[in-house]
Formats: structure tokens, sequence, C-alpha cells
């Protein structure tokens, strides 16, 4: 009896993992050249902001700021890094395919 429940398992796992790397290269195979939406434009944007002038203004950057802190500072030190623009809009949108598919 347990032989079999591990076993259930052990595919129910391996269907999954399946169904998760479908979503995953569904998701790379619909994957736009440029932004998504228009916050994810603004939220370049404000890393790039904070880039340039040292400090972020919360009045500028509105409410993206406070419900994405840690993406807007990933965002600044790719800036830092002197990566160029079109790479962190392909990085932003290859980690929303990612999280997409680990969402479902």
């Amino acid at each position: 009896m347990l032989a079999y429940a591990q076993t259930a398992r052990g595919r129910e796992n391996l269907a999954l993992f399946l169904i998760c790397a479908l979503v995953l290269l569904r998701n790379f195979f619909y994957l736009i050249d440029g932004f998504g939406e228009q916050d994810a434009a603004r939220l370049l944007n404000d890393a790039i902001i904070w880039s340039k002038a040292g400090y972020l203004d919360p009045e500028l950057t509105q409410y993206r700021v406070r419900i994405s802190p840690l993406y807007i500072y990933t965002l600044k030190n790719l800036v830092d890094l002197g990566i160029d623009y079109d790479t962190i809009i392909y990085i932003m949108n290859s980690a929303n395919a990612v999280a997409g598919s680990l969402t479902f």
C-alpha cells in the first residue's frame, strides 16, 4: 500500500513538473520584445532616475515604490552595472515569464 502511495505521489510530482515546464516554454515562446505593460516601463524609469540622481523621490514614484521596492532596487542595480536598457527589458520579461509559470 505504501509503495503505491509513493508511486502515485511520484507520478503526481512528475506531472506537475511537466505542466510547469510546458507553461514555462509557452511563456518564453510568447515573450515580447519590449515592455509588456506601462507599469513595467514606469518601474524601469524609476530605477533609472534613482541610479542617475542618487535618490528616489517617493512623490515621483507614486505607489510603485511601496508595492515593488525590491524590484526597483534590483533594476537600479542593473542600471548601475551599466547593462543596456534592452537587456534589462529582456531580463524583466524573462523574470515575469518564470514567475508566471511558477504561479501556476
